[in-house]
């Protein structure tokens, strides 16, 4: 079995970003928005839980800049869906910075919706960034900062000898008591890992064609259908861990880093899992000036986490096979 041990969160990755965000020698200006109170004020929003508020204060310590940090976003399709009216208008959406969730990234990119990004300005995230993240798509003006693989979270009172396969979610023993995720591309992504390697597509995530993802679809249907997979469980996975209302459910690591490890484990089959990439972006608008900001304080030299055994889960298809796709997953696996 392949064990994946998740040793960092993001506050510990957005750390790095954070401490080189103002570390220019000259002033930084960065958009303006409808959430200024004050010049020297930037808003940031945020997902629940991700940054230490001691950071935000030994930021602004060091930079003269007041971070006004939001944690409004608690999902991120609902997040999506209330800015982009503002976005496709060309209004400010409120915030100066936000997280982006991996699936979105590439919408808010190639509608010009964010700024470029001055890698002269974000020395850490230069200096930190793993080399396989700084080549990823759209990098130059969404940084990367929280990369995980979507595997399984157990509870290891009754999976003793811990979760292996993608497979062991379809015993009947386990029937009703097992979570897919959230964002239905993940669950095609991660049971299409498992079908090939059981032989039955050719192609991973990355690669596969769109007949491939409907047969991943309809390899679904009917353990959906009958109870055995439960739909859009992977957001509360904890809670329901926790409590004894799933045995197992598809998750990141941050969602069960705060549970008991001897009671709840986490494992990346061996077929391997899917794996998301969040980012930080700047969304257009009028520009502010900031504060100057002093010399660089310096990293912690750490990096963020490798998940060797993920695998990314974008399906590259014309844009109309792409919707297609996306009608028969929602249909399939509605986002609550």
């Amino acid at each position: 079995m392949n064990r994946y041990r998740f040793t960092a969160n993001r506050r510990q990755a957005l750390k790095l970003i954070l401490a080189g965000a103002g570390v220019m020698g000259g002033r930084f200006a960065i958009p303006f928005s409808a959430a200024h109170a004050a010049e020297g004020t930037i808003t940031w929003a945020a997902n629940s839980g991700e940054c230490d508020p001691a950071d935000i204060a030994r930021f602004k310590e060091a930079t003269g800049i007041t971070v006004d940090y939001r944690e409004v976003i608690s999902d991120a399709d609902q997040f999506f869906a209330s800015v982009r009216p503002q976005f496709t208008a060309g209004l400010p959406i409120g915030y100066d910075v936000i997280c982006i969730s991996s699936a979105y990234t590439s919408f808010y990119a190639e509608n010009g919706w964010l700024e470029p990004l001055d890698p002269a300005a974000l020395p850490n995230v230069q200096k930190n960034l793993l080399p396989s993240l700084k080549s990823v798509k759209h990098a130059d003006i969404a940084i990367p900062f929280d990369f995980a693989p979507v595997g399984l979270a157990f509870n290891r009172a009754h999976f003793k000898d811990g979760l292996g396969s993608w497979g062991q979610l379809l015993d009947p023993a386990v029937k009703g008591k097992v979570g897919l995720y959230a964002t239905p591309v993940v669950n095609v992504a991660a049971w299409g890992l498992y079908l090939k390697d059981e032989g039955k597509i050719d192609n991973v995530p990355a690669e596969m064609t769109l007949e491939e993802a409907l047969e991943v679809l309809s390899f679904l249907k009917p353990h959906i259908e009958s109870g055995q997979l439960l739909p859009a469980q992977g957001e509360n996975a904890g809670q329901k861990l926790s409590n004894g209302d799933l045995i197992a459910s598809m998750a990141p690591p941050v969602n069960i880093s705060q549970l008991d490890p001897t009671k709840v484990g986490f494992a990346v089959p061996k077929e391997g899992a899917p794996a998301y990439v969040d980012r930080l972006g700047i969304p257009k608008g009028p520009p502010i000036r900031l504060p100057r900001s002093p010399s660089s304080t310096g990293g912690s030299g750490r990096r963020m986490p490798r998940a060797s055994a993920a695998t990314r889960c974008n399906i590259p298809m014309p844009s109309a096979s792409r919707r297609s796709l996306r009608r028969s997953i929602r249909r399939l696996l509605p986002i609550p």
